[in-house]
């Protein structure tokens, strides 16, 4: 609830360029948004966006089936792997809200990023995945970023959807052409 003012905080000290970093499913709404208004120029959103597929969503993002369990026991015991949602489940419903934050965000003239961590589950869309953020937000989008997940945490206890750097190349390289072809910045860590 305090965000809205450590933005006006920090931008009154001086800061010339404030990120916010944010799965953004509760920003779907002109109200949430409109605190950040008068700070949208040196105010970059970075929303995190894994997949369009909502299924594909839930499982990036842990909200189907990760134990809760503390991150030690799960080392202790072990963990499950991780699983789509099956059709008969009912889905969170957190992408469709996120891509409202995202939409409202750029039509509000926020400068917003996208970051999308990739693994193994949605490595095979990232083609797609870069096409249809160009297509929605277009030069709207400050820069698209494509992020590893690291093995630790959850992705240690789940080594088999951590990638190695080369399996990435060929589905990257096509977004980096989007890139040069469009004007986007696309970048990787």
């Amino acid at each position: 609830k305090a965000l809205p003012q450590y933005v006006a905080m920090a931008v009154e000290a001086g800061a010339r360029d404030v990120i916010v970093q944010t799965n953004g499913h509760l920003l779907d709404s002109e109200a949430v948004l409109a605190p950040y208004l008068p700070f949208r120029d040196q105010l970059g959103i970075g929303f995190s966006l894994h997949a369009f597929d909502p299924r594909l969503s839930d499982l990036m993002t842990g909200v189907w089936n990760v134990p809760k369990i503390p991150l030690a026991q799960r080392f202790a015991e072990g963990a499950p792997p991780l699983e789509l949602p099956p059709p008969n489940v009912a889905l969170s419903g957190r992408l469709e809200r996120k891509v409202r934050a995202i939409d409202l965000a750029v039509e509000l003239g926020f400068r917003v990023k996208i970051t999308c961590v990739v693994m193994r589950p949605n490595l095979a869309q990232v083609p797609s995945f870069a096409d249809a953020c160009w297509e929605r937000w277009g030069a709207r989008l400050e820069r698209l970023q494509f992020s590893y997940a690291m093995p630790r945490g959850n992705a240690w206890l789940n080594k088999e959807l951590v990638l190695p750097f080369s399996d990435c190349v060929g589905p990257f390289s096509h977004a980096f052409e989007l890139g040069r072809r469009t004007g986007l910045r696309v970048e990787t860590s």
